[in-house]
């Protein structure tokens, strides 16, 4: 699904650090591994994007990109 340029899913569809915290990784691991190791320009960058939202956490996080269909699973039965 595409969205207007102007949207706030337009943001999150290209923002790196959305898909990072999708897929598991700790924060410790984001941070070693795009952030210099620096955890703190990581976490704040975490609560920006979450306030923004209005989510408390990552599982809220997970769920809200579902509902948008910004996240898509396939599922081998």
């Amino acid at each position: 699904m595409k969205f207007d340029v102007g949207s706030e899913m337009f943001y999150l569809q290209n923002c790196q650090i959305f898909y990072l915290l999708l897929s598991g990784l700790t924060y410790t691991e984001i941070a070693n591994k795009y952030y210099s190791r620096n955890k703190n320009k990581l976490l704040y960058t975490v609560r920006k994007l979450l306030k923004e939202l209005e989510l408390k956490n990552r599982r809220q996080l997970v769920f809200f990109a579902f509902a948008n269909d910004l996240i898509k699973i396939e599922i081998d039965r």
